[in-house]
């Protein structure tokens, strides 16, 4: 297939570092958590207190940054080349973009005295709140914003378009929820392991129920 004329779906929030030409179509949607929400005020009440802050989306860093909060005196610590280059400055920036590379990159720092502050979303996985709990390290999180699916008119026909991108396990479930199937003569791309390990897990699935239905 000519690269040129191939044509691209892609479904995340922002494509403008993937380095092809897209068709964009969001189909999730980011919303902040009200700032007077319990959770989020008990802890930002204590935010001058934290030494190091973790990012793990570029919403994240994004939300805090409407708040014109300052960062100046805390260890700054992103997820990945996308997050890190929302920050004015960045300490430390995980290459595994995954929270397992956060983890990985915490275990190298002597957080004795340290007390982390993780932002994130509703859908994040516990892998590093869990790394923290246990091995003692002070920390506080919140849920920054929810994630939902975002069905926008006119939705786009498949039939346009050879490749589809997803970018997040809820970009996989969202164009489920949307368009039923995955369809069998596209290219399926997932950005990042975690997002090819969801479509690999959701493929599969989907494969077995058609099996199953075919055969009845």
């Amino acid at each position: 297939m000519n690269n040129d004329k191939k044509k691209v779906l892609y479904l995340g929030l922002d494509p403008s570092r993937y380095p092809e030409k897209v068709t964009h179509y969001p189909i999730i949607r980011t919303v902040p958590r009200p700032f007077d929400s319990k959770e989020i005020v008990r802890a930002f009440a204590n935010f001058d207190c934290y030494t190091h802050l973790i990012f793990t989306s570029r919403t994240a860093v994004s939300i805090l940054q409407e708040q014109n909060l300052s960062f100046e005196k805390k260890v700054l610590i992103a997820v990945g080349k996308a997050t890190a280059g929302l920050l004015e400055r960045v300490d430390f920036v995980a290459q595994d973009e995954r929270a397992e590379g956060i983890v990985e990159l915490l275990k190298q720092l002597d957080l004795r005295e340290a007390h982390l502050f993780w932002p994130h979303s509703a859908l994040s996985r516990p892998v590093i709140r869990n790394f923290l709990e246990a091995a003692g390290i002070r920390y506080t999180d919140c849920i920054l914003y929810d994630t939902f699916p975002n069905r926008l008119e006119p939705i786009p026909s498949l039939d346009e378009f050879d490749e589809i991108v997803f970018t997040s396990p809820s970009t996989i479930n969202a164009f489920l929820d949307l368009f039923g199937s995955f369809p069998k003569d596209k290219i399926l791309t997932a950005i990042g392991s975690v997002t090819e390990n969801k479509l690999e897990k959701k493929r599969k699935s989907h494969e077995k129920v058609y099996a199953t239905q075919t055969a009845i």
